[in-house]
């Protein structure tokens, strides 16, 4: 599912739709989150806020076992916060604003990459649009 909504927020962003384009990245980002808390705590997490899902995957990592909370953790505390601020009705996302989402997500999708294999492949693939 990753892979469909990246693409897709790539296309929204040609075609000047940013707060689709960041929408549909939030998406793939909030996926992320949920395999990820499956994979490290082994449970299947019920319907929950991305907030909720968030802190249950801080909780998998116990600092008084000496594990460090990774670095991506912070990357999906902004993307939440910026999850928050699309779901807003009076908020219009600008254009710096989906593309740096983007990125986020891309970066996130990178980094988690060999933690999820064999489950998760990502790949862009260009395509002739009409936009």
């Amino acid at each position: 599912i990753e892979q469909s909504d990246l693409t897709e927020a790539c296309r929204a962003i040609l075609a000047g739709s940013h707060t689709a384009a960041e929408f549909i990245a939030l998406r793939a980002a909030e996926s992320l989150l949920r395999r990820w808390y499956k994979k490290k705590s082994g449970n299947e997490i019920p319907r929950k806020t991305w907030g909720a899902v968030l802190d249950a995957l801080l909780e998998a990592y116990p600092k008084n076992e000496g594990q460090t909370v990774p670095d991506e953790l912070a990357h999906l505390g902004y993307l939440n916060l910026r999850r928050n601020a699309v779901a807003h009705p009076d908020r219009m996302t600008q254009p710096h604003d989906s593309q740096t989402t983007l990125m986020v997500v891309i970066s996130l999708v990178g980094a988690l990459r060999s933690y999820l294999q064999p489950t998760f492949m990502f790949r862009i693939e260009a395509k002739e649009t009409n936009v």
